[in-house]
């Protein structure tokens, strides 16, 4: 009996090993959560006005992103009726969230998740007053 355990013993374990050499899937389906770098392009609209009012205007949004590590920078184009804005973009992202600057023109934090960039876009920061709402972004 102790024969054919002895037999059998090298199967088992190989099977063991085998079965414990899983390979790591975090973020597995979700490459953005990696690397953010690269055009990215959507559209929103604005849904509050200076003081808090319900407002709409529809507005399109590029930007070009480089990720290092927690350090997002690059440019960005706003387009709305009368209206184009261009500047630079510096943040941060740490796998979900992500806070970004937009030299002059505004800011904008929110998450990315499924290959998708959702920011609340916040326009106004050079004259005081501003319009926010929605944007959602996919790679152009």
């Amino acid at each position: 009996m102790i024969r054919n355990l002895m037999r059998f013993l090298p199967v088992v374990l190989f099977s063991v090993l085998l079965a414990g050499c899983n390979s790591d899937t975090t973020n597995a389906g979700d490459p953005d959560a990696d690397n953010l770098s690269g055009a990215w392009y959507g559209a929103g609209f604005y849904d509050t006005d200076n003081n808090g009012n319900p407002f709409h205007m529809d507005f399109t949004m590029d930007l070009n992103l480089v990720h290092s590590g927690t350090l997002v920078q690059g440019s960005y184009k706003v387009v709305r009726p009368s209206r184009s804005m261009a500047g630079s973009i510096v943040g941060t992202f740490d796998g979900t969230n992500i806070q970004l600057t937009f030299s002059p023109h505004g800011s904008a934090s929110g998450t990315v998740a499924g290959g998708v960039i959702r920011l609340n876009w916040i326009e106004g920061a050079e004259s005081g007053w501003h319009l926010s709402g929605p944007v959602q972004l996919g790679r152009h």
